[in-house]
């Protein structure tokens, strides 16, 4: 109740907004499966233990099943075998791999494996607020925008950061 972002639901129902709430389901088995057999171009038969796991370890949270899949690879958990032409997995190894169940731990673990200058640079940038303005960001950050958005590009690239239009492809003309 006292998140910043309940307070604020509050304080529009009070001032009578009309607040449309969509509620999501966890996804079932099924649908990991189909999922994770689409992305590695495989049949379900051959991903079903590999989703199973994955399912028990995400309880079918669409979110936290995208970003096990992204951690699986970036940890070489999952590969693939050029030779063989299709993915590889390591059940075992995956099964030891931890998985919180918060979004915050999940989120603060990705940042925390950026480089530093990104890190400084999406602090600058929360502290700005939940949107920002490149050239601000940069003046703030005493870099040019060109160096800023470098620094903010892994966060871009990560999603955790989405431009609201499609100017930062110019940064270049920026400098």
């Amino acid at each position: 109740g006292t998140h910043p972002f309940l307070r604020t639901l509050e304080g529009l129902r009070k001032q009578h907004v009309i607040i449309n709430a969509i509620k999501l389901k966890a996804l079932y088995f099924q649908h990991i499966n189909s999922l994770i057999a689409d992305a590695l171009h495989c049949s379900m038969e051959q991903t079903h233990s590999l989703a199973e796991l994955i399912y028990n370890k995400t309880q079918g949270n669409a979110f936290f099943t995208t970003a096990f899949l992204k951690t699986l690879y970036e940890e070489a958990l999952l590969v693939f075998d050029f030779n063989k032409q299709r993915w590889q997995w390591d059940l075992e190894q995956i099964s030891q791999k931890e998985m919180t169940n918060n979004v915050v731990e999940l989120m603060v673990d990705k940042i925390q494996k950026f480089p530093p200058e990104t890190r400084t640079v999406l602090t600058l940038a929360a502290n700005v607020g939940n949107q920002f303005n490149l050239k601000t960001l940069a003046v703030i950050y005493d870099q040019s925008p060109k160096s800023t958005l470098e620094a903010l590009w892994q966060a871009v690239a990560e999603g955790l950061i989405i431009s609201l239009n499609e100017n930062y492809k110019l940064v270049g003309a920026l400098d």
